[in-house]
């Protein structure tokens, strides 16, 4: 398994990989709301996420998401747990192969707007 920056994965893959990630990155935007409630409840119950944690996401061929991980949960559980779930209910396109993407979760309030509203490109790990 290789890691690619999905700048990278653009230029490496084959004809029609560039369009798989923009699939990929408008499916991951979907999730914006949800994960800012999860911000939200998680601050309101006292707990504080760290302002930038990576999710890996396993996809399926069939688009569904196998596997959606927080890096260091144990520091944010209720958050972990949220976004984890929020990032499993997305529906990918349909896809020749599973694929893993590691993308950045900024979860500061200066930076949710920036960030989260697409200036972050997930990482494809194939």
């Amino acid at each position: 398994m290789r890691t690619l920056a999905l700048s990278a994965l653009l230029l490496a893959l084959p004809l029609g990989a560039s369009a798989q990630a923009t699939e990929i990155q408008e499916t991951l935007r979907q999730a914006h709301p949800a994960i800012r409630a999860c911000v939200e409840r998680s601050v309101a119950a006292g707990e504080q996420p760290a302002d930038r944690v990576d999710v890996m996401t396993r996809i399926e061929p069939s688009g569904r998401v196998s596997e959606a991980r927080v890096s260091r949960p144990e520091a944010h559980p209720r958050f972990a747990r949220c976004v984890e779930s929020a990032v499993e209910r997305l529906r990918f396109p349909r896809q020749a192969e599973a694929v893993t993407v590691r993308f950045p979760l900024w979860t500061a309030p200066r930076h949710l707007r920036r960030h989260n509203a697409g200036g972050s490109r997930p990482e494809a790990l194939r």
